[in-house]
């Protein structure tokens, strides 16, 4: 758990639950078939295509427990290729879970080999009641056996190092064959002429010259033979003169823009093949009532218009890089249903409470007269003796008069009578860690995993599945802390999301809103994985 603190930007808990296992004994190339029964041993297998093992060692965690680290106790040498593997074997006997979680990382979290979180079952073993895993580097796979490994070596990763010039990695060394080395590139579905590819002295690393000038907004994908196929990632294109100038999007309208008479929907997906928009009855389960195809418009963005009064109505996007579609919500939604999942179009002028349009800012002669109080909209008044109604809710928070049994003030009333002059509020947008369909159940965060910057968190509201009730019942709060004379402050973490690789913003354009190394990991200033890159001008343009 970790948690850093600043008033105007950050205060950013990671409440982080990882665990893992160790010690080892090594199976054999044959499968051994699995079997019901739940192992006291889990012994992992970790090869690595350029056989350094140095600084390597691994994480394990039964499902939704602590984790712990494991370090390799045991060399291998494998059957299929005669090259080295590193084995743990793992007490797992007191894990008391049906899966385990497993991540593979550098030293001290200063790397991971594969970007997710990994499980795998604890009711099942082989032959010797242990349960074996083989883990390849870069590779996600799970492996039960040797034969079924991937132990063949594939393109690590590719990309544009300018618009002329890719360059790839390869997960091992390649001998030379000379000319292109075996390489093609792929755009758009069709080949794309290569000037002259160069290929490092250990083999590993090509730099592919192009005989045209690729473009950004189209799908490229390099083969190298006997090392498969890669998309090529176009983020370092990102901040190139060119980029900027062909897609920084300056208009006002991205996300839905509702009339009563129509809805107008914009997303900035500039390196997208295909945008569709999916409209849905509610904000989870069933089908899409409605898709509809969005055209490419200015600067990088897709539009289509809809006609009649949506409000109310969810949706999402499915948008296509690089031949994958995946479903995202709006980064520039204002309103969600349960989770967040799903987007809602609203009228926002329905869900203002009276008096709204009088409610203005906090005015001080000097900042140093500032007085303010950090509170947590749950903690405030979850416990039974605040004498609140909605404990725990936006409108439990703007009770007034509230009071415990011996008739002492709490609730904003306390704060007021304290002197407070602001009231600074730890995260109040959607964050992920908090099941809102399960609210029945104990769960708490302070909400430092960010999912939906711009839409109020639904499990603080008295209905999550209506997305107008999370912004109706928020705005309540926000007037009656106003009412009282006091600011609001609002926490919102900028410096990094819940998620990495698989975030909503990587659906949508992937790699633009985050930090990358030069290795291709994630930047980790933040301490939880990623960084946001805010030196981007459409990230900037999003926090602002």
């Amino acid at each position: 758990m970790k948690k850093a603190l600043s008033i105007l930007l950050a205060l950013f808990l990671v409440i982080q639950s990882f665990a893992f296992v160790s010690d080892t004994n090594i199976a054999t190339a044959e499968t051994n078939a699995l079997t019901d029964g739940t192992p006291k041993t889990v012994r992992i297998v970790y090869y690595r295509f350029d056989q350094n093992y140095e600084g390597w060692n691994l994480w394990v965690w039964p499902r939704d427990g602590e984790g712990a680290v494991y370090n390799f106790t045991k060399d291998v040498t494998l059957q299929s290729n005669g090259k080295t593997a590193k084995v743990a074997e793992i007490d797992v006997s007191k894990f008391g879970t049906q899966e385990a979680g497993v991540i593979v990382r550098l030293n001290d979290w200063e790397a991971k080999d594969v970007d997710s979180d990994r499980f795998f079952p604890l009711n099942k073993t082989d032959k010797d009641g242990v349960l074996t895993l083989y883990l390849v580097q870069g590779i996600e796979q799970i492996s039960y056996s040797e034969a079924e490994a991937p132990l063949s070596p594939k393109i690590d990763r590719a990309e544009f190092r300018d618009l002329s010039n890719i360059q790839i990695d390869l997960q091992a060394s390649a001998p030379s064959v000379g000319g292109l080395e075996g390489i093609k590139v792929i755009e758009n579905g069709a080949d794309m002429p290569v000037d002259k590819v160069t290929r490092s002295t250990d083999g590993v690393t090509y730099i592919i010259k192009l005989s045209k000038d690729a473009s950004p907004v189209n799908t490229y994908k390099v083969m190298k033979e006997g090392y498969g196929e890669a998309s090529v990632s176009s983020a370092k294109l990102y901040d190139a003169a060119f980029f900027k100038q062909q897609f920084d999007y300056t208009g006002t309208d991205l996300g839905a823009t509702y009339t009563k008479d129509a809805t107008s929907f914009r997303l900035w997906a500039p390196t997208a093949e295909k945008v569709t928009l999916n409209l849905y009855a509610k904000g989870d389960g069933g089908t899409a009532e409605k898709t509809i195809d969005m055209a490419k418009d200015q600067k990088g963005t897709w539009l289509t218009k809809v006609d009649g009064d949506l409000n109310g109505k969810y949706y999402t996007y499915s948008v296509t890089v690089s031949g994958k579609t995946q479903e995202a919500y709006d980064p520039y939604a204002k309103a969600a249903g349960v989770n967040g999942d799903r987007s809602m179009v609203i009228d926002l002028s329905k869900t203002n409470p009276d008096g709204w349009d009088k409610v203005g800012y906090k005015q001080l002669e000097s900042p140093a007269d500032a007085v303010i109080y950090e509170m947590h909209i749950r903690d405030t008044t979850i416990d039974p003796s605040s004498g609140v109604k909605n404990t725990g809710k936006y409108i439990g928070f703007a009770e007034k008069d509230t009071k415990t049994k011996d008739g002492i003030l709490t609730g904003i009333n306390h704060a007021k009578e304290l002197g407070i002059t602001h009231i600074h509020l730890l995260p109040v947008y959607d964050f992920s860690s908090v099941d809102e369909s399960k609210l029945d159940q104990p769960q708490f965060n302070w909400g430092y995993d960010p999912k939906n910057y711009n839409v109020p968190d639904g499990s603080y509201s008295t209905d999550p599945y209506n997305g107008e009730v999370r912004v109706k019942e928020f705005k309540q709060m926000v007037k009656a802390i106003k009412d009282e004379g006091m600011g609001v402050i609002m926490d919102v973490v900028y410096n990094h999301t819940a998620q990495s690789y698989d975030s909503n913003f990587n659906k949508v354009v992937p790699n633009y809103f985050y930090r990358i190394l030069p290795n291709g990991k994630y930047a980790n200033g933040s301490g939880c994985q990623n960084d946001i890159a805010s030196e981007r001008d459409m990230v900037r343009k999003y926090i602002v």
